[in-house]
């Protein structure tokens, strides 16, 4: 195993401690062929992308497939309004409301992300939750819920979703990968 690897894995481990949560693992999603595996990031990672939103005080952060919530342990100590996590798997949505049961600031819901409605959410987290065509009905589903401006970053883009995300009008405003080569892309809807 490498040395920033175990580094890294070291400084996860701290700040799950730090933030009284545990958000290791990788979840099988039972076999299906529309959303892919559950995994995790490095907390320094979601940190830089997370801060791509550019976060406000009236800002309100979703993490669309939040997992057991390490994206949200982020977001929360940032200067959103407050934070929701959606997840489907209902085992995995139970561990991260655990995780998050004495934060007032993090609200996780368990569904699916077709018939959520959007309403007050504004900054959107995705890593790579679901295949193109659920991501087609999602932004059909947040196109006629959503009743302000928003701003999304996906981690782990490829171009397919990045055509569905043309298809719906959003503007791809930043593209770059990050330090490790993760394809990340910044969109905004007006």
């Amino acid at each position: 195993m490498r040395h920033s690897s175990l580094l890294a894995r070291a400084h996860n481990a701290l700040l799950d401690w730090r933030y009284g949560i545990d958000t290791r693992g990788i979840f099988d999603v039972g076999g299906s062929t529309s959303y892919e595996h559950a995994s995790t990031n490095d907390y320094w990672l979601l940190k830089r992308t997370i801060a791509r939103l550019d976060p406000h005080s009236d800002d309100v952060f979703m993490d669309i497939g939040c997992g057991l919530g390490r994206p949200l342990a982020v977001a929360a100590r940032m200067p959103f309004r407050y934070c929701v996590g959606l997840e489907q798997d209902p085992v995995i949505a139970a561990r991260c409301k655990a995780n998050f049961a004495d934060q007032p600031k993090v609200i996780v819901a368990q569904g699916n992300a077709e018939s959520f409605h959007y309403t007050h959410v504004n900054a959107l987290f995705l890593h790579n939750p679901f295949k193109a065509s659920v991501l087609d009905t999602v932004l059909a589903r947040i196109e006629r819920t959503r009743n302000r401006p928003l701003k999304l970053v996906w981690m782990q883009i490829n171009n397919t979703h990045r055509a569905v995300f043309q298809r719906y009008g959003w503007d791809l405003i930043d593209n770059r990968a990050d330090a490790e080569d993760v394809p990340i892309g910044l969109y905004v809807k007006s």
